[in-house]
């Protein structure tokens, strides 16, 4: 659980960043503005996919889980229970730092109790009328809310482990003043190195790809079709605690034709070009 909201909190603070001016022809610096969004997106989408537990267990040792309820057997072990419920009441308020964590996990690995490489799970809160799970970070200086709610699922054919954000929406308002939202339904797919590696082992290097959609919005809005031109390589730096990227091409279309492209190299470097021209 807290790797997953430290990463939302990064994302969305970098995401509230964006670019306050959008018309239908893209510029040199809103392209840059969407590839550093995303490559950071990508980085703890990757970290995630090789450490399972920021996404199948995100309620394990959580002091927060008031109530518990269902079926909790966990056969396979992947950290998804066949049935479990675990609403979640969390305050923290102390030294300047202030913590709400509220909303409902759900388990659904009735079907696949006998296969680690697939769960689902399902993210709300259904004491609010939007259904949106609670999360409210602040300290003296500053102040951030994230609402979120939607569907996490994975499966695996061959040796490729495919995890799916499912009609996943957030808003995030930061400091009162500044407010964006997101959606996400894409698939993150994985094929590590190591053809005997399974979630739950220790991180490994391997091929990883993304498609599907994303879009955000506040002062400027982007709905983007998110293709994977050559497929991604994390290398084995991975193990510092964030995925390194040092291979591939990503391809962010929005809905007026602009084409972004990521190519990274060594290191987890990157160049964009936008419609063809290399945007420094």
């Amino acid at each position: 659980m807290k790797k997953f909201l430290a990463g939302m909190l990064i994302i969305g603070l970098l995401i509230g960043g964006c670019t306050k001016k959008s018309t239908s022809t893209m510029t040199s610096a809103e392209a840059n503005d969407i590839a550093s969004n995303f490559v950071l997106t990508m980085q703890y989408q990757g970290t995630n996919m090789v450490n399972p537990g920021g996404t199948g267990s995100l309620f394990k040792g959580n002091e927060g889980v008031k109530d518990t309820t269902g079926n909790l057997t966990d056969a396979d072990g992947d950290g998804v229970t066949v049935s479990g419920k675990y609403g979640i009441s969390f305050s923290f308020d102390t030294l300047g730092i202030k913590m709400v964590l509220k909303g409902v996990i759900t388990d659904d690995d009735s079907l696949t109790d006998n296969d680690p490489y697939a769960w689902h799970v399902t993210f709300n809160n259904p004491d609010r009328t939007d259904n949106n799970f609670d999360f409210l970070f602040s300290t003296n200086s500053s102040n951030l809310e994230m609402l979120y709610h939607g569907d996490i699922s994975a499966s695996k054919v061959s040796n490729t482990y495919t995890v799916s954000l499912n009609n996943f929406a957030m808003k995030i308002t930061a400091n009162d003043t500044l407010s964006a939202s997101m959606t996400y339904d894409w698939t993150v797919t994985f094929t590590p190195d190591i053809a005997t590696w399974h979630p739950g082992d220790a991180s490994a290097a391997g091929k990883f790809t993304i498609d599907g959609s994303f879009g955000y919005s506040n002062a400027v809005s982007y709905n983007l079709n998110i293709e994977t031109v050559t497929p991604l390589h994390i290398s084995s730096e991975l193990m510092t605690g964030s995925a390194i990227i040092d291979s591939g091409t990503i391809k962010l279309t929005d809905a007026s034709g602009n084409v972004v492209e990521i190519t990274f190299g060594i290191g987890g470097t990157y160049t964009v070009t936008l419609n063809g021209i290399p945007v420094s």
